[in-house]
C-alpha cells in the first residue's frame, strides 16, 4: 500500500488532477459553450465523449511519464534542492523507473492512436509525439539550459489546452465558427498557462539555485543572477497582468460582469500580490511561497472556465 502511495506521489498525482481539471472543464464549458452560442448541438463536433476520455487519458499518461523521467535525470540535484521528497533510488530503483516510464509513455500514445482513428486526425498523434519527445529532452538537456527549460515547460503546459482544437480540425475547419471560437479560447486560456508557467519556471529555479550550482545548471538565476532573474519575473507579470486588464475590460463591455469581477479578484489582484512579494524576496523558502501562490492562480485562472457553463 505504502508503494501504491510512493508511485503516486512520484507521478505528481495533484499536478496529473490539475490536468484533468483543466481539460474537463474546456471540454464541458469551453467546446460545448462554443457549438451552444452559434445554436450548433455540441454532439455536431468531431470530438464526442467516446473521444474526448481517451485524448484525457493520454494527457494523464504522457504527463506522469514526464514527471518519472524528469526526477530519474535530476535524482542528484533533488538529493540538495528536495532531500526529503526523491523517491527514485530509494522507493523506486533506476531500472522500475525506466520501466515505468515505458509503459506510461506507451499507454499514452495507445490512447492517442484510439482517438485519431476515431477522429480520422492524425495531427493528434503527431502532437501527443512531439510532447513525449520535447519532455524527455527537457529532462535530459534543455532543463538545465538558459531559458530553454523554461520556455519548453511552459509551451506543454498550454499543450493541454491546444490539444482540442488540434484535434477538432479538419479541411474545412477554418470556416466553421465553433472552430474559430473553440481555437479563440484555446489560445487565450494558452497564452494564459504559458506566461503564469514561465513565471512559475524562474521562481522555481530562484528556489533551487544552490542545488542547480553543484551541477552546472545554466539557468537564468545562474547565470544572470537572482536581481535579473526577479526583473525578468517582474516583466512577465506585467504583461501578464496588462493582457488580463484589457481581457476584463472586453469582457465588461459584453455584459458578463461576473466573470469580470472574478478575474480582478482571484487573478489579476493576486498577480500584484505576487508582484510585491516577489521584490522582497530572498530565501528559498520565500520563492517556494512565491511558486505555490503563482500555482493558485494557474487555477484560477482554469477554474474561470466554469462561468461558461452558464453563457448563452
Amino acid at each position: 500500500m505504502k508503494r501504491v502511495v510512493h508511485f503516486f506521489q512520484l507521478i505528481r498525482w495533484s499536478n496529473l488532477l490539475f490536468i484533468a481539471i483543466t481539460q474537463l472543464l474546456f471540454y464541458f464549458s469551453i467546446f460545448n459553450f462554443s457549438y451552444a452560442f452559434f445554436g450548433i448541438a455540441p454532439e455536431k463536433g468531431k470530438l464526442d465523449l467516446e473521444t474526448f476520455y481517451p485524448i484525457l487519458f493520454a494527457s494523464l499518461c504522457i504527463a506522469a511519464a514526464g514527471y518519472i523521467i524528469n526526477d530519474y535525470f535530476d535524482v542528484e540535484i533533488d538529493r540538495i534542492n528536495k532531500s526529503g521528497k526523491v523517491l527514485i533510488g530509494k522507493v523506486f530503483n533506476n531500472q522500475i523507473a525506466l520501466w515505468l516510464y515505458a509503459l506510461l509513455t506507451l499507454a499514452g500514445l495507445i490512447f492517442t492512436v484510439l482517438a485519431a482513428f476515431h477522429l480520422n486526425n492524425f495531427f493528434i498523434f503527431i502532437f501527443n509525439s512531439l510532447a513525449v519527445l520535447l519532455l524527455f529532452l527537457y529532462s535530459r538537456i534543455f532543463k538545465r539550459k538558459f531559458l530553454t527549460g523554461n520556455i519548453v515547460v511552459s509551451a506543454l503546459t498550454a499543450w493541454t489546452l491546444f490539444i482540442f482544437p488540434v484535434a477538432e480540425y479538419n479541411p474545412g475547419s477554418l470556416n466553421n465558427q465553433p472552430f474559430q471560437l473553440i481555437l479563440k479560447f484555446a489560445l487565450i486560456y494558452g497564452l494564459f498557462a504559458f506566461i503564469i508557467s514561465l513565471i512559475r519556471e524562474v521562481i522555481k529555479d530562484m528556489e533551487d539555485t544552490e542545488g542547480d550550482k553543484n551541477y552546472d545548471c545554466t539557468t537564468l538565476p545562474i547565470v544572470m543572477g537572482i536581481k535579473a532573474a526577479k526583473a525578468y519575473s517582474t516583466l512577465l507579470i506585467l504583461i501578464l497582468s496588462i493582457l488580463l486588464s484589457f481581457l476584463i475590460g472586453y469582457i465588461s463591455q459584453n455584459g458578463w460582469w461576473n466573470l469580470a469581477i472574478y478575474g480582478v479578484f482571484f487573478i489579476l489582484f493576486p498577480l500584484i500580490f505576487i508582484l510585491k512579494k516577489l521584490q522582497s524576496a530572498t530565501t528559498s523558502k520565500d520563492f517556494g511561497f512565491l511558486s505555490k501562490s503563482v500555482k493558485f492562480i494557474m487555477l484560477t485562472g482554469i477554474l474561470s472556465m466554469t462561468f461558461f457553463l452558464f453563457f448563452k
